[in-house]
């Protein structure tokens, strides 16, 4: 039993306990992303309130209180440190190696490699586990790739994967490249060696023995006014599936884009 005089002191602390212990539980830890996709796996990992800043291009009236840090080639480096954060997460193909250089000396920068399924995979799970979300990346993880591995498409056809067409910009490798492959489709692109994104002329597309060319974006105006009837015919937009944010609840979508 307690006498009156030890209550106040021991009330005080209970108090300093709680309060120490409720630090642990809801502090969180401050991110910066930079790379698109990096800040949609926050948020498809529920976890976007622990970004407090971002490069450029990403949706700011989707992400209000998500600071603008401008494009990647010229970061806002005073806001950076404004916000101090606990991480600099980054996808190496969306920042300089000199930039890189620069913050890891003074932050925990984690810069994850290019993209494909298997290395997004991999990403996602080192966030959930930074943001203590790995149950709900299980759940996203095995409800998409269950599907995904789930039908073999028998087609065979030669693709190309226009990324944006202003200048003509394409990739064989990468993230939407696994699920063209997924459908039966070869890249034109494969031969080229070590994979990756490219600038390429609009007479070399011309000329190419493709069969199909998948737009990731929406279309120009100015890129259908160029290119003849017989391309037009072999052109498929998938931009309603924005595949420039890529995400493990897409996998479920693996019919509807092979189709």
């Amino acid at each position: 039993m307690l006498l009156q005089s030890e209550a106040p002191v021991c009330k005080n602390a209970l108090i300093i306990i709680l309060s120490f212990f409720s630090n642990i539980i809801f502090s969180q830890d401050r991110f910066i992303t930079v790379g698109p996709h990096i800040l949609n796996i926050f948020n498809e990992l529920n976890s976007i309130n622990n970004v407090v800043a971002a490069s450029e291009p990403f949706d700011q009236k989707k992400f209000p209180n998500v600071k603008s840090l401008g494009a990647p080639s010229s970061l806002n480096i005073e806001l950076i440190a404004l916000y101090n954060p606990d991480y600099i997460i980054c996808w190496d193909d969306a920042i300089s190696k000199k930039q890189l250089l620069f913050l890891e000396k003074k932050y925990n920068v984690i810069c994850f490699s290019s993209l494909n399924i298997k290395a997004l995979t991999k990403q996602y799970e080192y966030i959930a586990i930074l943001v203590n979300k790995s149950e709900l990346f299980k759940r996203l993880y095995f409800s998409g790739f269950q599907k995904f591995n789930k039908n073999d498409y028998s087609s065979s056809f030669n693709y190309f994967i226009k990324l944006w067409d202003d200048p003509l910009f394409s990739s064989n490798s990468g993230f939407i490249n696994d699920f063209l492959k997924k459908c039966g489709g070869q890249n034109i692109l494969d031969f080229y060696e070590p994979k990756k994104s490219m600038m390429l002329s609009l007479e070399f597309l011309i000329n190419s023995n493709v069969d199909v060319i998948y737009s990731i974006q929406n279309d120009s105006d100015k890129f259908l006014n160029t290119i003849n009837p017989l391309m037009k015919s072999k052109l498929i937009n998938l931009g309603k599936y924005n595949l420039s944010l890529p995400r493990l609840s897409i996998l479920k979508e693996v019919d509807s884009i092979c189709q």
